[in-house]
């Protein structure tokens, strides 16, 4: 059973490491998750397979959408792996946070 999500701190660069040496990353022009609704697909700029491990990037978006959707399943790796619940908003928000710190400024760009 998956224990309640934490308050998110940053990725280090240590856990990106690790996390790249378990997780294969595989760019492919199209992400489709089936989203959990009968009959319904959701369009992605990635997905997160933990049990197959591997996190898969939509390459037709510009750099940005895919450097913020890779740390967007950078998080979601690593709360998978120390046993967390890895809820969409938190993460939504530490990425963005990370994003800017990691670039210098504001993820700019649009996401639909």
């Amino acid at each position: 059973m998956k224990r309640p999500t934490k308050r998110l701190k940053l990725l280090t660069m240590t856990d990106m490491v690790d996390i790249l040496l378990d997780f294969d990353v595989v760019h492919d022009a199209e992400v489709l998750i089936t989203s959990e609704k009968e009959n319904e697909t959701d369009e992605c700029y990635g997905a997160t397979d933990h049990e197959g491990s591997r996190i898969m990037l939509c390459d037709r978006f510009p750099q940005g959408v895919r450097r913020l959707t890779i740390l967007h399943e950078l998080y979601h790796a690593r709360d998978f792996r120390e046993g967390y619940e890895s809820l969409e908003k938190p993460v939504e928000k530490i990425s963005e946070r990370h994003y800017a710190k990691l670039f210098g400024h504001k993820f700019l760009g649009k996401r639909k």
